[in-house]
């Protein structure tokens, strides 16, 4: 099924959002659909423009102190393989491009112009995570390598994954990225929202609210930062080494959450 966007309210999440940097507007017209499940991904003529996308925008983060020379998808189909086959996938196109819109001969069709994607899956834990000490939740500083801990499982329902924004001053820091994101939490909420008609849960069946514990796994010297900001909070840690995934340096993987209540989805028509 490709969806366009459809309304859906958050009534509040547990934790604050903090200050955001200003973004700059969009200065083209923005198409979003969401492919659901994600394995009609194969079925799109734009599965390797999408494939492309993502790499170019791994392979030149907005920040300059860590770089990845490995492609994070080598095969076309990687994706769909990660995702699952219950994941939505998020994406946005530019309608204003050259390459989607103009300069058509006859017989050529439009190409996609695609600038930023987002998925959401089911939250899958290998219960690798350590523990955050408190002080490190408010320092910039790089988190301590080593053991700080046991080992842990970080309890979550559903993951935001593979966020990518196309590289360019036309289209980072412009508020892509936060659509998309926006919209897979909408995708969360339409997910539960269908187990409350269907009566899966007690605590729904009984009108009670709805708690949704989002998850994203994130580079923290890459985006860190960005996550914060949109209010996840840090729940786990684990660091890795310099060559892992291509990395240039050392760097710490988070794990983080934003819980979404939602109220009264049981009346909701």
């Amino acid at each position: 099924m490709v969806q366009s966007s459809l309304p859906l309210s958050v009534a509040n999440t547990t934790t604050t959002t903090r200050s955001k940097p200003p973004t700059r507007p969009i200065p083209f017209p923005l198409r979003i659909q969401t492919i659901t499940p994600s394995p009609l991904l194969a079925q799109q003529p734009w599965l390797a423009d999408l494939t492309r996308m993502i790499n170019d925008s791994f392979a030149k983060p907005a920040t300059t102190d860590i770089k990845f020379s490995a492609d994070r998808l080598h095969t076309n189909t990687q994706l769909i393989e990660e995702l699952g086959e219950k994941a939505s996938t998020v994406v946005a196109f530019d309608e204003s491009s050259s390459l989607s819109t103009g300069g058509l001969t006859e017989g050529e069709t439009p190409t996609n112009y695609i600038v930023g994607t987002a998925s959401i899956k089911d939250w899958v834990d290998d219960g690798l995570w350590l523990p955050v000490p408190p002080q490190a939740l408010s320092s910039s500083s790089s988190l301590p390598l080593g053991d700080t801990g046991a080992p842990f499982i970080c309890p979550g329902d559903l993951e935001i994954s593979i966020v990518a924004v196309r590289p360019g001053v036309e289209y980072r820091k412009r508020g892509i990225a936060e659509k998309l994101v926006r919209e897979c939490e909408q995708e969360a909420i339409r997910r539960m929202k269908q187990d409350v008609q269907s009566h899966q849960n007690q605590e729904q069946r009984d009108g009670g609210p709805l708690r949704i514990r989002l998850m994203v796994k994130v580079v923290k010297e890459m985006n860190g930062p960005y996550w914060l900001n949109r209010g996840f909070e840090i729940i786990g840690q684990r660091f890795c080494p310099t060559g892992m995934w291509g990395a240039n340096i050392d760097f710490t993987l988070w794990a983080m959450v934003k819980v979404l209540i939602v109220q009264n989805l049981k009346n909701d028509d």
